[in-house]
């Protein structure tokens, strides 16, 4: 679900309150939303700023729009499709550093090539790693930039 900025929800709120006074109907884009109701988009921006001293530009005015939207009667949201998470096994090696798992540690010999996975694919090498050692020095995790070394 996308995250929307605190500027965009007090906005939102506001847009609630006159709710009957928007010209809005449930298939329409948000840009549409805010060219047609500009003039209480900028009273609601204004009553932003006075009260939680935030300045609403035109994304928040869309984000705005997008939560109006999704509480109208027959919105159809359209999800964005998740990514696929990558996942790795992460082991300790020395002291308390963590390291994910090469290709080549999973065989015996040493590479700087990290295996990305799927989560059960993942689960699967920590449960075979855990029956030859230590369960504590391994471990499952996102895979991202900041993991890998």
């Amino acid at each position: 679900m996308k995250k929307y900025s605190l500027t965009a929800h007090a906005l939102h709120s506001r847009l609630q309150l006159v709710h009957n006074k928007l010209d809005a109907e449930p298939k329409m884009d948000p840009s549409q939303v805010v060219i047609r109701n500009l003039k209480i988009f900028e009273k609601a921006g204004q009553s932003v700023a006075m009260h939680h001293n935030q300045l609403a530009t035109r994304t928040e005015y869309l984000e705005a729009a997008e939560l109006f939207l999704m509480t109208v009667e027959g919105y159809d949201a359209k999800q964005p499709t998740k990514k696929e998470e990558l996942y790795v096994v992460l082991v300790r090696l020395i002291g308390h550093e963590w390291y994910p798992m090469t290709e080549e540690m999973i065989s015996g010999g040493k590479s700087s090539e990290v295996r990305t996975m799927t989560q059960e694919e993942a689960k699967k090498l920590y449960l075979k790693l855990c029956s030859r050692g230590k369960p504590s020095d391994y471990r499952v995790s996102i895979y991202t930039p900041d993991n890998v070394r």
